[in-house]
């Protein structure tokens, strides 16, 4: 399994447990504490690898073979998501030959980090060209099928398939907590 960097923040331990007792022993992981960009930005400068996944804190990895496996046969860059862009959250599988032909910003504040979900991934995608992309749950992972439920002292966005599941506490542009 290629390294996986999980971006976090202080006071989220709680979330950073939940993805923590998912994934397996045996995978390689870097906890960052810091915006996704700061995660990525750990991945590009620092990991000794040709691709790595990245996660937020609030996702639930319930069948780490089944991701896994979609790693091994896709051997580009993986979105996890198309919404409300590909590679939505910033999570995916990145490559470094990607990253290294673009700036990954430094992030002001969580409304620049909502900007830069749409506007940094899509400099990310299109520097992938002429490849696409695979996106690893197309259609499934979109806000219009989740459902509001309270988590970890704050209402979230569940978006779940058998495999994963995502807590949103900002979507569509807004926070609800």
């Amino acid at each position: 399994m290629i390294p996986v960097v999980i971006s976090t923040y202080p006071g989220r331990e709680d979330w950073l447990t939940d993805l923590m007792t998912d994934l397996p022993d045996s995978w390689d992981v870097h906890v960052i504490n810091g915006w996704e960009l700061d995660a990525i930005r750990y991945g590009a400068h620092f990991l000794d690898c040709k691709r790595f996944m990245h996660l937020q804190d609030s996702w639930r990895i319930h069948r780490p073979a089944f991701v896994a496996a979609a790693v091994a046969k896709h051997p580009a860059s993986i979105a996890f998501t198309n919404d409300p862009v590909m590679f939505g959250c910033y999570t995916g599988v990145f490559e470094q030959a990607v990253l290294a032909d673009i700036d990954i910003p430094e992030v002001e504040d969580k409304a620049h980090a909502i900007r830069l979900e749409i506007d940094w991934t899509a400099s990310y995608v299109a520097a992938c060209y002429p490849n696409t992309p695979a996106v690893l749950f197309r259609h499934v992972l979109h806000d219009w099928h989740g459902t509001v439920t309270e988590r970890h002292g704050r209402p979230n966005l569940m978006i779940s398939t058998p495999e994963v599941t995502k807590y949103k506490g900002t979507w569509q542009g807004r926070s609800i907590a």
